[in-house]
């Protein structure tokens, strides 16, 4: 398909005949800090706006190419932009995605494998980023699966901006040739004309750009995963480097000091975010202009630069040839450091994440030198525009049908665990301890898992009790939102009262109401430890105010439900923050604030309804279940570990409290543990969902230990 808009704009020369090795070395830095970002190195949490580098870059490169396509033959061919990007982006990529499914079947299990074909095959059809965003995983987080492909959700963000953008570009351009022939009476000279298609061009980009912007800082507050991995909240990013490409004639004008001085800008505005963002920085939103202005600046400065600006650090040899190979070591460094941990059932070190990375960079030039630059540099397909356009589907059929092969991991079973000797002996008088003294004797044999887990791990994530969205409060929102489980009709009421880790207990006590006719009021807000303390928001560096007010008011609704027993619960890994500096507190004085509020908040539970239960809080696993079940090395002894000291002392500080006001502690530790070892997997129930909140199926298993304990 062709389109034929006129005459395009005169925008100097954005891309000069031979490369631009200031560009090539912007290539190379990007890379980089992703890469150091990736392998935790000290210094460059926040290299990950290595990618935002990345998007700046291929906005000013690909709208260049396209208006000095039009600017010369007075057309833009969509079918031979789509080849030429055929050719850049599908051999390489169909390569990765092929082997890394091949590895992938050797290393990991088989519900672990089903989630990365999953991922592959969205990848396949440049929809990785959807992909992440449906399935809720964080980019940042360790508690997600994070797949060997994740990182491809950048390259869907670029193809799906680019479905639409030369398309655009063209639209825009016709419309205005057909403007520009009502105005054009041979008056008007040819040069206004053009001046003016570029204004309109200009309008068109910082509208779109402006819009994306908005929507960017909107959905980084309101939905901040998905908005990581959004193409509309990232579209902006490339519009900047759109905007430059428009703009570079009058760039290139500037004198030769402001453009230098603008270089260096640029670079240090990118270090300053990869050394000062991190995880915790919400992101993209307002806080990625820093890297995008900055890449913009950089790029701005090269325009027909002076040698004395940054490009004199960039366009030297070794960059250079960094940058050359950036797409293949982009493409190869995430497997390279995800699969040998999976292989490995364990964290590699910063040492064995170097060696990766050296690895990944060879395996990336072989990649370059016989895999990309052959195809890419192919005669016969860049004069030949239908084979490169087949390319588009051999690719993706290839990738489905390899991710859809099954492979080692996918067919491996697991011989049930044998029983050790001694296994049969009780313990206690408690099936559960017994159920979890087995476990930790087969943890220490290095038994097999059994065969079949409950959940699978494609389940794992979402094994949890979810409450009605009616009666959900985000960290954000202080409101109290309650509603009634349980048996609704019943004339007793039990509130469960706390964060998450109280709710992780629905199932079991919401069966035991039905069962006995109580009615069941949740008050439950995420992150909010229920004791008259004020929390430290790790991820804000502030005061959690939120939790405060929320916790204040949740006090007087429960009182209004006027409940016959209270049951309440939490997170107990949290930072207490001082009162009177709002700042994190550690030692003697947040043991002191511990203390007093835990006493605090069951006074005044107590004063509502003398029948307070606390379920005590569960100890943590080194990494999330799902990490250390994954491989196909894994046992019942990976990831086992002690309870934690500081679990242990908190919850008998809880304990305390709780007989202060005559209260009934219920300790989950011995449910869960067995001589300081906490297995992830009890028979065949997988404990926990995460790191620290245990299934809904696991926590299901202990309802008549709860009906003993809460006397329902």
């Amino acid at each position: 398909m062709q389109t034929r808009p006129g005459a395009a704009p005169s925008a100097r020369r954005v891309e000069p005949k031979q490369q631009r090795g200031d560009i090539q070395g912007m290539r190379a830095l990007a890379v980089l800090l992703v890469m150091m970002s990736h392998a935790a190195v000290p210094g460059f949490a926040g290299g990950f706006v290595g990618v935002d580098v990345f998007f700046v870059i291929s906005g000013f490169l690909i709208t260049g190419i396209l208006v000095r396509e039009s600017d010369r033959t007075g057309r833009i061919s969509i079918a031979s932009f789509y080849a030429r990007r055929a050719r850049r982006i599908l051999p390489a990529g169909t390569v990765v995605l092929v082997a890394t499914v091949a590895v992938s079947a050797l290393v990991y299990t088989a519900g672990r494998l089903e989630q990365t074909v999953d991922h592959v095959i969205w990848a396949a059809f440049f929809a990785a980023n959807i992909y992440s965003a449906r399935s809720g995983s964080d980019y940042f987080s360790e508690e997600s699966f994070r797949t060997p492909v994740l990182h491809f959700w950048s390259l869907a963000v670029e193809e799906q901006f680019y479905l639409v953008w030369p398309a655009l570009i063209a639209l825009v351009l016709f419309a205005l040739r057909r403007w520009t022939r009502r105005r054009a009476t041979g008056e008007v000279p040819a040069a206004e004309l053009r001046r003016t298609r570029l204004r309109w061009l200009v309008l068109t980009v910082t509208v779109i750009g402006g819009v994306s912007l908005a929507w960017s800082v909107h959905q980084t507050q309101a939905e901040p995963i998905s908005a990581y991995y959004s193409s509309l909240t990232r579209g902006w990013e490339l519009c900047v480097g759109a905007l430059l490409a428009l703009c570079a004639g009058s760039v290139a004008r500037l004198p030769g000091a402001v453009k230098a001085a603008a270089s260096w800008l640029g670079l240090v505005a990118i270090a300053v975010a990869a050394y000062r963002f991190s995880s915790a920085t919400p992101f993209p939103g307002y806080q990625a202009l820093l890297p995008v202005l900055g890449a913009a600046l950089l790029l701005g400065g090269g325009i027909e630069g002076p040698r004395r600006g940054a490009r004199v650090l960039l366009d030297v040899a070794p960059l250079r040839w960094v940058g050359d190979i950036s797409y293949s070591l982009y493409l190869w460094h995430w497997p390279f450091l995800v699969l040998p941990a999976v292989y490995l059932a364990r964290d590699l070190t910063l040492g064995e994440r170097v060696v990766t990375m050296v690895g990944a960079t060879a395996v990336a030039w072989l990649s370059y030198r016989f895999v990309e630059t052959p195809i890419r540099e192919s005669r016969r397909l860049a004069h030949r525009r239908g084979p490169a356009l087949a390319l588009w589907p051999a690719a993706a059929l290839t990738v489905v049908a390899v991710a859809l092969l099954p492979g080692p991991g996918a067919l491996a079973t697991r011989a049930e665990a044998p029983v050790p000797g001694g296994q049969n002996v009780s313990v206690s008088s408690d099936p559960a301890v017994n159920a979890v003294s087995a476990a930790v004797t087969q943890a220490r044999a290095k038994q097999p898992l059994p065969e079949a887990l409950t959940p699978s791990l494609k389940e794992l994530e979402s094994d949890i009790s979810l409450l009605p969205s009616s009666c959900t409060v985000e960290r954000d929102d202080p409101t109290v939102r309650s509603c009634v489980l349980g048996d609704t009709k019943a004339k007793r009421t039990v509130v469960i009262f706390g964060d998450s880790h109280a709710v992780m207990w629905l199932r079991p006590i919401e069966k035991l109401a039905e069962e006995h006719g109580w009615r069941v009021i949740p008050f439950r807000k995420a992150g909010c430890f229920p004791l008259d303390a004020s929390l430290w928001w790790g991820a804000k560096q502030r005061v959690y105010t939120e939790c405060d007010t929320w916790r204040e008011n949740a006090y007087a609704q429960i009182a209004k439900a006027k409940p016959d027993m209270i049951i309440t619960s939490g997170l107990l890994n949290f930072s207490l923050a001082d009162p009177a500096t709002g700042k994190p507190v550690t030692g003697p004085k947040a043991t002191r604030l511990l203390k007093d509020g835990l006493s605090s908040s069951l006074a005044r539970l107590n004063e509502i309804t003398p029948n307070v239960h606390v379920i005590g809080g569960t100890p943590f696993l080194a990494k999330a279940a799902a990490d250390c079940l994954g491989s196909t090395s894994a046992t019942m002894a990976t990831c086992v570990r002690a309870p934690g000291k500081n679990i242990l002392e908190r919850n008998a500080l809880w304990s305390a409290a709780t007989k202060q006001v005559n209260g009934d502690f219920i300790d989950p530790v011995p449910w869960l543990c067995y001589q300081s070892k906490c297995p992830v997997v009890v028979g065949n129930i997988i404990v926990y969902r995460d790191s620290h909140h245990i299934t809904t199926t696991y926590a299901a298993t202990l309802e008549r230990q709860l009906e003993s304990r809460l006397h329902l």
